[in-house]
């Protein structure tokens, strides 16, 4: 079913139908009357809308509140945020450091392994059987001497090895 919808009411016919309320059958009424009627149809009207306007300010305060109240959560939530990059950025630095230390120990032991395997290449070369001489050197006896190594990079990029073995005193070691 289709309803038919009425055009708005003009003023003048709302003031007409109060009148009809009033019962008053023929009678016609007064321009006085009539704008009394108007004036408390006016009334009438500031009165709503003041109310409408009472119940938006109690809206727009319960808004605001809800709006504080996620602005207060939102900064907690910044701060949490702060303190976890804070943190990852100091593990990321620690990190760093350690893989600076790991690749400065690995140089390290790159340049003992070439020292070790270019004096294993110059024994060779003099005729000298590395296996069967291992097993003669003094360091093979276990804890009766201390072996050291040092590497040392020089200005040109070469590298300088030195190695030492000195017999270990009495009660040292074991």
């Amino acid at each position: 079913m289709k309803t038919k919808k009425t055009p708005p009411k003009i003023k003048k016919f709302k003031v007409l139908e109060k009148l009809k309320k009033l019962k008053l059958k023929n009678r016609t009424a007064t321009a006085k009357e009539l704008e009394l009627l108007y004036k408390g149809l006016h009334v009438k009207y500031c009165r709503n809308l003041e109310d409408n306007i009472l119940n938006d300010s109690y809206i727009i305060a319960n808004l605001q509140k809800t709006i504080h109240f996620h602005q207060k959560s939102l900064d907690e939530n910044k701060k949490g945020i702060a303190t976890l990059v804070d943190k990852y950025e100091d593990r990321v630095t620690e990190l760093e450091e350690q893989l600076q230390e790991c690749n400065s120990k690995r140089a390290d032991i790159t340049r003992a392994y070439n020292g070790l395997h270019t004096l294993g290449k110059f024994a060779e070369e003099q005729g000298i059987d590395i296996k069967t001489a291992s097993e003669e050197l003094p360091e093979s006896e276990k804890n009766k001497y201390k072996f050291s190594q040092k590497h040392t990079v020089l200005e040109s990029g070469k590298v300088k090895h030195s190695y030492t073995l000195k017999p270990k005193k009495n009660g040292e070691g074991k």
